[in-house]
């Protein structure tokens, strides 16, 4: 903008005035605001508003949510590290006022020494600004401390307060208020689990090699579900063209573009996967000579000298379809665990011939217990036919993505046989684990020596005086190759046995295989996969 005003000085025929000087609602000083401008299709709250804008109106609406939504979390990480910091300087000075040799410490009186007048009233000022910024976001059931929830445990308490149709539309809208959020009334020890929830041994044990998510520290996450869709299948249903080059940078590269009144919307296929790109016509221009060459050049300067070629065949569009729904991850197998009290062994967890009724509830909760022997749905590999891995199973769809569970309990036990290979077969090849803790000692890692494994969820059961369990508390753990994933574990990480449970269980699941997917071990094989599908594609039609 400086240098748009310094511009203007020097060339009196173009004029430019400098962008208007705003006042900052919080400070009172001036300052030139970076905030997006909003979107001129306002807020989308229906199917049908949706369906009277145009695709450039949508794209832009959605890029203005994004930047929205990126500045939001930023804010409450920052906030929230500064509310750390105080509580630090808490604690410090009331060490130092306790170690004091003038000062003799009465009985129930350590409350009144933590109400220093200054941070005191620092603290309550920044509390009361979050609390009024951020009340939208933050659900009722969990205000009991002042922590960040991710945008990603938003989105999943708005899908189960709205449909799923006005959901897809407009999840990321951040025009939502609190009466619109569903308030869990069914915590009946949440506030004493919330003051004890810090003095509980952790959960799991550290770890060379390992990365653990307790809820103590915010980190960065990366929604992998919002990426993981069928773009071919859904935005290039109507008039495109296809072209194929060989001399990329990937080698083989396949690109599908459509068009809309304003842009190209450009499918980008190679071996490290599949991107979108917008591009303005006026960049490109009318001629067809150097259309490709203009095209991609606006993409990268290295595709604008590729050779590329214009299939015209109708066939493509179907192998493109085909090749899609094969890369396309919606089917997951993932590992239940379950260990007792004391077991501290592989060996012992894999002999459990029986889990506990909070476990056999917890199984409830993840999906429907089904037969195997003559199942036609995904079997993860798990046999259908001869029951030689067991009669039952737990499978659940969520959303457009379809689970079997391995549950180490279910698999058939074999007594002449102390480490259960048969079962360690199955889990130990899952990528994803999960580990139910009936038992007070945490988990390690370690624990279970497999090369797959990558993102271990650990879930234990909390109990009431009355021995009833009423909550779960759930850590995770990633090999350190694995990049973080949402939605992030919240601070305290103690969640009801009700569907909001549910909902960010599944999601965490699902992330968490497709995070892994991008880590070393798996990266090369699959970059391999489709590298080989992809040249199959180009010799067939070029």
């Amino acid at each position: 903008e400086n240098q748009g005003v310094k511009d203007s000085q020097q060339s009196p025929r173009s004029p430019r005035r400098p962008a208007p000087v705003r006042k900052s609602v919080a400070t009172g000083s001036s300052s030139k605001s970076n905030t997006p401008r909003s979107p001129r299709t306002g807020i989308i709250t229906s199917p049908a508003q949706l369906e009277k804008l145009s695709t450039e109106q949508i794209f832009e609406y959605i890029q203005s949510l994004h930047h929205q939504i990126v500045q939001l979390e930023g804010s409450i990480i920052e906030k929230d590290s500064t509310i750390t910091k105080l509580q630090q300087t808490y604690r410090t000075r009331l060490e130092e006022i306790k170690k004091s040799p003038r000062l003799v410490m009465q009985e129930n009186s350590e409350d009144d020494f933590e109400n220093d007048p200054v941070l005191e009233e620092q603290l309550s000022k920044l509390l009361n600004e979050e609390e009024q910024s951020l009340t939208f976001i933050r659900p009722p059931h969990l205000r009991v401390q002042h922590r960040s929830i991710s945008y990603d445990d938003f989105r999943g308490i708005i899908c189960e307060s709205e449909s799923e149709e006005t959901y897809n539309v407009s999840c990321t809208s951040l025009s939502v208020s609190a009466d619109q959020v569903t308030t869990n009334t069914s915590y009946p020890h949440l506030e004493e689990l919330m003051r004890e929830w810090e003095t509980l041994p952790d959960l799991i044990l550290s770890c060379g090699g390992f990365d653990i998510e307790s809820g103590y520290f915010p980190g960065d996450s990366v929604d992998f579900m919002a990426t993981n869709k069928l773009y071919y299948q859904t935005y290039f249903k109507g008039e495109h063209i296809n072209m194929i080059s060989r001399d990329t940078q990937w080698k083989t590269a396949i690109a599908s573009i459509a068009k809309d009144t304003f842009h190209y919307r450009i499918l980008l296929r190679s071996k490290v996967g599949d991107s979108i790109h917008l591009v303005e016509k006026s960049k490109v221009g009318k001629g067809l000579r150097s259309f490709a060459r203009k095209l991609f050049k606006n993409i990268s300067p290295a595709l604008a000298s590729c050779k590329w070629t214009t299939v015209a065949d109708e066939n493509l569009r179907s192998d493109l379809l085909k090749f899609e729904e094969q890369m396309f991850h919606h089917k997951f197998k993932v590992g239940v665990l379950y260990a007792k009290e004391g077991q501290r062994s592989e060996e012992e967890m894999f002999c459990n011939q029986s889990g506990s009724p909070d476990f056999e509830e917890f199984l409830e909760l993840l999906g429907e217990r089904v037969e195997l022997e003559g199942w036609n749905g995904f079997a993860g590999g798990l046999d259908t036919k001869t029951k030689t891995t067991g009669t039952h199973s737990i499978h659940s769809k969520y959303q457009d993505y379809e689970i079997m569970f391995h549950v180490s309990t279910m698999l058939p036990f074999y007594p002449a046989d102390p480490q259960q290979v048969e079962r360690k077969r199955h889990l130990g090849n899952d990528i994803v684990l999960i580990v139910f803790l009936d038992s007070r000692s945490p988990y390690k890692p370690t624990i279970i020596s497999s090369n797959f494994i990558h993102s271990t969820i650990v879930v234990q059961p909390l109990r009431d005086t009355d021995g009833n369990t009423t909550h779960f508390r759930v850590w995770c753990v990633n090999k350190d190759t694995v990049q973080g994933f949402a939605p992030l574990i919240p601070k305290p990480p103690i969640f009801a046995k009700d569907k909001l449970f549910r909902d960010f269980l599944f999601r965490k699941i699902i992330n968490a295989e497709l995070a892994c997917y991008k880590s070393e071990q798996f990266v090369q094989k699959l970059q391999n996969t489709r590298e080989a599908y992809l040249n199959d594609i180009a010799k067939k039609y070029t």
